[in-house]
């Protein structure tokens, strides 16, 4: 479990920049604080908070938080609910025993139903500073979720096959190929001592007159995710090392150091490398909020006998955006850093190497160990889908997404072309840009915001 402490002081070090910042715009009337007041809460965009899970109200200064409640909600109906699931008496509407000039900001959180820590928030998902204008609940780090880019490619790479599966996995990267000439070293032909070179006797490199080669090893220098021209299948290169210590003649004049001379056996060839890159994503880690990222990818050839169907976000209109969400899901991996690997990657061919040749970034090869009754890998591109990226609570891990969506993509159509995979151009493989869909202003989709009017009495 995350240190939700940490979470607090850095939710209230941002509240406090964020009303330095709008403090110039405040009235300059002073209020003589209220005892007791009401808040109720206008949500837009707000999912049905999944199963286990429940929202949760507080209010927050630089030292305490206090729940106000715990609410479920029902996007259809628009209803409050209990935590029992029933339609909550005071819909809305939650009491506050003191005065809310006591608190500096407003929370919405996400919980489990049976919380460890229940006196402070889990993952905190809206909020904003009692002293706004307007209180309007948002998304932490919204701002910074705008700034970013994610790509995703669907290059096969842990089979060490050239083109077979392409088409059958995600990586959160870009994808390209690049033809490379290599010299490669393969052993030593040829070596012969040389005495040369004469350096004064009173040196200090003095030592015996014989030389010695120690040993002769092979080793793997370069890493390469791609095929030789002839299409053999993922290339390593070898390189002879030789260790060996120099010994110098001597007299009492002068010595002469003794050198060793090889010559190499080499051979240059052409070899395709996979380069997998990101171009500056900036996807910002959200953890000390209690937030992990969670890529998915939901397809009409992914058997939802397997694992389940996807959740849909609170939004009014899904179309075009998700017009295909009804096939199977299946998920790539849990992160925090797109720019590092996920936590794991079961699905990868791990029998061609171990471990895998994957790229470095979050992803997954949908080729092995896939969930009943799925036997072969998916060939996602031209299928009926999308890609996407969920914000999930970090207690959360279900088979199915939380409905907070970041980053939405469709699923590409291959164009017909020279080089072909299942009929389709191998460049179609290389990357397709998600959109981000995190504003908090829009009618129809978007990440979810809650307007709160306080009543003083």
């Amino acid at each position: 479990m995350f240190n939700r402490s940490k979470i607090l002081l850095l939710s209230t070090l941002t509240l406090c920049i964020v009303a330095f910042a709008i403090g110039c715009d405040q009235p300059e009337d002073v209020i003589t604080p209220n005892g007791k007041a009401y808040l109720t809460l206008s949500p837009e965009r707000l999912p049905d908070n999944p199963t286990g899970t429940i929202y949760q109200l507080w209010v927050a200064n630089d030292t305490d938080t206090l729940s106000l409640g715990k609410f479920g909600f029902n996007y259809m109906s628009r209803h409050f609910l209990s935590e029992n699931g029933e339609i909550r008496a005071d819909a809305g509407r939650f009491f506050l025993d003191e005065s809310i000039e006591n608190y500096n900001s407003i929370i919405v959180s996400v919980e489990p139903i049976n919380d460890p820590l229940p006196n402070s928030p889990a993952s905190i998902l809206l909020l904003d500073l009692t002293s706004s204008p307007t209180i309007k609940l948002v998304f932490p780090q919204v701002n910074s979720l705008w700034d970013a880019t994610v790509r995703y490619n669907l290059k096969s790479t842990s089979d060490g096959q050239d083109t077979t599966n392409d088409g059958s996995s995600i990586w959160f990267c870009s994808y390209k190929r690049d033809t490379t000439t290599i010299t490669d070293t393969f052993s030593v032909t040829d070596w012969k001592l040389d005495s040369g070179l004469f350096i004064p006797a009173d040196s200090t490199l003095i030592d015996t007159n014989v030389i010695g080669i120690d040993s002769i090893i092979q080793i793997d220098t370069i890493f390469v995710l791609g095929a030789d021209e002839s299409g053999s299948g993922l290339d390593t290169l070898d390189v002879t090392t030789v260790r060996y210590k120099t010994y110098l003649s001597i007299d009492t004049s002068g010595y002469y150091p003794t050198t060793l001379k090889m010559t190499f056996d080499t051979s240059s060839y052409t070899v395709i490398e996979d380069k997998f890159t990101q171009d500056d994503f900036q996807l910002p880690n959200l953890q000390e909020f209690g937030w992990k990222y969670r890529g998915w990818v939901v397809s009409d050839v992914i058997d939802t006998a397997a694992v389940g169907k996807m959740t849909l976000p609170g939004w009014l209109i899904l179309e075009p955006i998700l017009m295909n969400y009804t096939g199977g899901l299946l998920s790539t991996g849990i992160f925090y850093e797109i720019t590092q690997q996920d936590e794991a990657n079961p699905f990868v061919d791990n029998l061609y190497k171990n471990p895998p040749r994957v790229p470095l970034f979050p992803g997954e090869d949908f080729l092995m160990n896939l969930p009943a009754p799925m036997t072969t890998p998916p060939v996602l591109a031209n299928s009926k889908g999308h890609v996407f990226i969920s914000l999930e609570p970090e207690f959360y891990n279900e088979t199915t997404n939380f409905p907070l969506l970041a980053f939405v993509g469709d699923l590409p159509v291959f164009l017909p072309g020279d080089t072909t995979v299942n009929g389709y151009s191998r460049t179609g493989t290389q990357q397709y840009t998600l959109t981000g869909y995190m504003y908090s202003n829009d009618d129809y989709r978007g990440f979810p915001s809650i307007l709160v009017t306080v009543e003083n009495f």
